[in-house]
């Protein structure tokens, strides 16, 4: 029979974002992506995941089991997870933050069932269990993301995740929560920036991602100025597979990587990093690491042959989907329908600023397509041929079998996440990360519908974060400040 409970409470990372509190008779988990990939095939846990059968059968036989999701992307909200955890485990209870929009609760809602679903107010502390107690707290104007505060028989942990806290938002969360002796942060690029190329396709002679040692440096002045007594490397523990984004494994910060910028760091700063990968765990009074022997073994072998032979032993479940996507074609009856629905939400001056510049170029090696969005004209067209490139123009190119689903399932948040895309722009031209925002705005059925933006829900939100607001101001104040200096400087 497994042994199910812990004598001391511990910290377990079961994959790339799933961290476990386990205390007594009871679990915490954190985004449980312990099943396959996410994204097309793109993103597999590196090191692989813990298996999650012997999990299930675990998490099944405590007194309570609970689920926190911390936002909306698929490698912290995965569907065939979080069903597999609903379906057997009985004693689950699911956690989500109460975000001023509803999408994340409602997709929950079609994956749990008649579980139970507990959204959590911004801010407010919360005691699950006599030992287990947590903190919601929300972060992002355009798609809401979330950190967690957990305290476990005293101890603090904050599962900060992709959450990027400004000034102001820091420290009113600092203020919440009693000092962390752990933090678990990401460390590495989940955006498309490294996706972006010239109109003709040439690289940026400045790289517009960051280089590697700014990520791991933003992890370190986070952790420090969290003042944690340790920093976990988290949330970044993954690798592309897909052949159409391998190539992206060059830019991952591992964990590694970062806990050696740390440890220079430290001779200064009072900071221990914590190197902790899928399979292990960390006792949390002792804040010993219990190591697992194939994931250290895998981090040391040579990062390119490693990831190759992973990709070999993957290869059967790649080349269902090569050949699944070989067969697309656009469906464009689905596509026209979410790109005039994201043009009939897009405020006024917004449509003057995209007009007619943003195309999608639906291309596989069988199949080719361009989609004209024309926001001034409020219509979306289909030509077998490519407008002229103005300086303007912004042109996606994206496999048809992933545009298909993007549109279907309002996703379009995850698409610059799994790099499976191109875009064609000048430098200087913002309009893509304009309709970026756009599109995840009207997915999160956020700001731009009136309908919520007056909801009691979204306003008794957003008054509760009010110090975020202040960083949103400073932030556009600055950045008005310096495009209007560099005006000045080049006249």
């Amino acid at each position: 029979m497994i042994r199910t409970a812990v004598e001391d409470p511990r910290l377990f990372i079961h994959g790339h974002s799933c961290c476990e509190i386990r205390s007594q008779n009871s679990a915490l988990i954190c985004d449980p992506w312990l099943l396959g990939s996410a994204y097309w095939r793109s993103w597999w846990n590196f090191p692989p995941q813990t298996c999650i059968h012997s999990l299930i059968e675990e998490w099944s036989g405590l007194d309570s089991l609970f689920v926190y999701i911390t936002h909306l992307h698929w490698d912290h909200f995965h569907g065939p997870t979080l069903k597999l955890i609903a379906k057997h485990c009985k004693n689950v209870h699911f956690l989500l933050p109460l975000t001023p929009e509803t999408r994340l609760s409602k997709d929950l809602q079609g994956i749990a069932r008649n579980k139970s679903i507990i959204e959590l107010v911004h801010g407010r502390p919360y005691q699950l269990t006599r030992d287990l107690g947590v903190l919601s707290f929300q972060s992002g104007p355009f798609f809401a993301d979330s950190a967690l505060y957990i305290n476990v028989s005293g101890i603090g942990i904050l599962n900060a995740n992709d959450s990027k806290l400004r000034r102001f938002a820091l420290g009113d969360l600092l203020r919440k929560i009693d000092p962390p002796k752990f933090v678990l942060r990401s460390h590495s690029s989940a955006n498309y920036r490294a996706c972006k190329r010239n109109l003709d396709g040439t690289s940026y002679d400045a790289q517009p991602d960051k280089p590697k040692e700014a990520y791991s440096s933003e992890f370190f002045e986070f952790c420090s100025a969290v003042g944690a007594s340790f920093a976990i490397p988290f949330a970044s523990n993954m690798a592309y597979l897909h052949r159409d984004t391998f190539a992206y494994n060059n830019g991952i910060n591992s964990a590694d990587l970062v806990v050696s910028y740390c440890d220079e760091k430290t001779l200064k700063f009072p900071l221990n990093p914590l190197l902790v990968l899928p399979g292990e765990s960390v006792n949390l009074k002792s804040s010993k690491v219990l190591q697992s022997e194939p994931s250290r073994l895998l981090m040391k072998k040579n990062r390119s042959q490693a990831l190759r032979e992973y990709a070999l032993s993957k290869s059967e479940c790649l080349e269902r989907q090569y050949l699944m996507e070989a067969k697309a074609s656009l469906n464009l009856r689905i596509v026209e329908n979410y790109f005039l629905k994201v043009i009939n939400v897009c405020p006024i001056f917004l449509r003057w600023y995209l007009k007619d510049h943003i195309s999608i170029h639906a291309k596989s090696e069988n199949f080719s397509l361009f989609c004209l969005i024309d926001f001034a004209r409020k219509s979306v067209c289909f030509s077998e041929y490519a407008s002229v490139r103005r300086a303007n123009d912004v042109f996606f190119a994206i496999h048809p079998y992933v545009l298909n689903d993007v549109c279907l399932n309002r996703h379009f948040n995850s698409l610059g996440v799994s790099k499976r895309l191109e875009i064609l722009a000048a430098p200087d031209n913002k309009r893509d990360a304009v309709f970026n925002y756009l599109c995840n705005t009207f997915e999160g059925e956020g700001v731009l519908l009136w309908s919520v933006f007056i909801s009691r829900r979204f306003l008794g939100v957003w008054l509760k974060r009010w110090p975020e607001l202040l960083d949103i101001f400073v932030f556009f104040a600055s950045f008005a400040l310096n495009s209007t200096i560099t005006c000045q400087r080049s006249k």
